[in-house]
């Protein structure tokens, strides 16, 4: 459960380093300005920790796993097919499919 807000590191600079907003502007024309990506991603990591940390101390919300684990399955998955129908790399898809591919089933 922990390896939710790592793997979310991982995935946040595969994407920055890899230009993942400059790509989705060349393929969608939706400019999203680098601090924008930085602030969003950062917040939803926040977000991310906090269900963790909730799931961890309060077994009622094991359930917030299962959300976690859909979300980062959605994504991956969104990158590969991203990859495929571009027919070139998608920014964050290494860590999507090594990490939440498995974290997420």
């Amino acid at each position: 459960m922990v390896l939710f807000p790592a793997t979310y590191l991982a995935h946040i600079a595969e994407e920055y380093w890899g230009g993942f907003a400059s790509r989705t502007a060349e393929l969608t024309s939706l400019e999203v300005p680098e601090a924008a990506f930085l602030a969003a991603n950062a917040l939803l990591w926040v977000v991310m920790s906090g269900a963790v940390v909730l799931a961890l101390r309060r077994p009622s919300h094991a359930r917030l796993v299962v959300a976690l684990g859909t979300i980062v399955t959605i994504n991956a998955a969104l990158h590969l097919a991203g990859a495929v129908l571009s027919t070139s790399y998608s920014p964050g898809l290494l860590t999507g499919v090594l990490f939440w591919f498995p974290l997420g089933s």
